[in-house]
C-alpha cells in the first residue's frame, strides 16, 4: 500500500521518459501553478505535471489525482528527482513506477496522396466562425481565399489582421524567408497565457510539420520565440517545431490532413475547450496551414492536368 503523501504517475510523455533516463538525478524550480496542471524549470526544459482529468502533453506526466492544489505549491518551490520518484515539498512523492509511456508525436509524416479534402476545411471554418474563443479567430471571416464573411472583428484581430495576412501571404508564395521575419509581429500578440499570436503559429508550424516541414523556417521562430515571448509560449512552440503537441491537436492534424475524417467535428470541439482563447487560435492556424496547402495541392493538380493535354 502507498504511503498517505504518495501518489502515482498515470501516463508519461515519451520525450520526458528520455529526457529523465540521461538525467537520473534533477532538481526543478516551479515556474507556475494552475488547478489542474504545475509546470517545473529545469535550465534546459519545461516539465509539466498535470491532474487525471487532463491529457498527455509533452514533457508531461499525469498524476492519480483530480487537482492540484492540495500540493500547496507555489512559484518558486523546489522539487527534487530520482530513482525515479519526484519529491515535492511537505512531504509528497510522486513516483513514476509503472506509468504508462505515451508518445506526444506522430509515428508519419503524411504522404502527398494523403489529401487536405474541402469538407474538412469547410467543417473547421464553421467550428472557428461559431467560436467565441476571444482570441484572433473570428478572422477565419475574412480569409480572402475563402468567401468573405461581414462580420465585426475584436481589438486583438483588427489589430493584427494586415501583418497576420501578410505572413499567410508570404506561406501561399513559400517565401519562408520573408515569413520567419513576419513572426517578430505576430509572437507574443495578443491575450493569454500563450498569447493568441503564439498559439496560432503553433498550429501553423505543427500541420506544415507533418505535411511540408522546413526546418529552418521553424527553428528561425523558435529563435525569435526564445526573445519574444513567455516560457511556456517558447516550449509550446519549439515542441511543435519537433511535431510535439497535445494528443488532440495531433489527431485533429492527422484527421484533417486526410486519415480519419470521420472525427473531425469531433476533435476539433475538443481543441476549442483548451483555454480562454488557445485552442481557437491553434485551430485557426492548423486551418490557415491546410486551407493554403491544399490550394497548392489543386494548383499542381490542374497543372499536371493542363500538361498531360497539351
Amino acid at each position: 500500500m502507498m504511503a498517505e503523501h504518495e501518489h502515482k504517475t498515470l501516463m508519461l510523455a515519451s520525450d520526458l521518459h528520455r529526457f529523465l533516463l540521461e538525467r537520473p538525478q534533477l532538481e526543478l524550480q516551479v515556474h507556475s501553478v494552475f488547478e489542474t496542471s504545475i509546470n517545473l524549470m529545469t535550465d534546459e526544459e519545461l516539465l509539466t505535471m498535470a491532474a487525471d482529468k487532463r491529457e498527455l502533453m509533452p514533457m508531461g506526466f499525469i498524476v492519480d489525482t483530480a487537482e492540484l492544489d492540495h500540493y500547496g505549491l507555489q512559484a518558486g518551490d523546489i522539487v527534487i528527482y530520482g530513482q525515479k520518484i519526484f519529491q515535492l515539498p511537505r512531504g509528497i512523492r510522486i513516483s513514476l513506477e509503472g506509468a504508462e509511456i505515451r508518445k506526444v508525436s506522430l509515428s508519419e509524416t503524411f504522404e502527398s496522396e494523403s489529401s487536405i479534402d474541402q469538407a474538412s476545411l469547410q467543417i473547421i471554418r464553421r467550428k472557428l466562425l461559431e467560436s467565441e474563443g476571444g482570441g484572433i479567430s473570428d478572422l477565419a471571416a475574412l480569409l480572402p481565399e475563402t468567401d468573405v464573411i461581414d462580420s465585426p472583428l475584436n481589438i486583438y484581430s483588427k489589430y493584427i489582421k494586415e501583418d497576420l495576412f501578410a505572413f499567410l501571404d508570404a506561406l501561399r508564395k513559400k517565401d519562408y524567408v520573408f515569413a520567419a521575419d513576419l513572426t517578430e509581429r505576430l509572437l507574443g500578440f495578443g491575450p493569454g497565457l500563450t498569447p493568441s499570436g503564439d498559439d496560432f503559429l503553433t498550429g501553423i508550424i505543427l500541420f506544415l510539420y507533418y505535411k511540408e516541414a522546413d526546418n529552418e523556417f521553424f527553428q528561425k521562430i523558435v529563435t525569435l520565440a526564445r526573445q519574444r515571448t513567455t516560457v511556456l509560449s517558447y516550449h509550446m512552440i519549439n515542441n511543435a517545431a519537433s511535431g510535439k503537441a497535445y494528443e488532440s491537436y495531433l489527431s485533429l492534424i492527422r484527421a484533417l490532413a486526410g486519415q480519419g475524417q470521420e472525427s473531425l467535428e469531433t476533435l476539433a470541439d475538443r481543441v476549442l475547450r483548451y483555454g480562454a482563447s488557445s485552442g481557437s487560435d491553434f485551430l485557426l492556424g492548423v486551418y490557415c496551414a491546410a486551407l493554403i496547402l491544399y490550394e497548392n495541392e489543386n494548383t499542381n493538380v490542374a497543372i499536371k492536368k493542363l500538361t498531360v493535354e497539351n
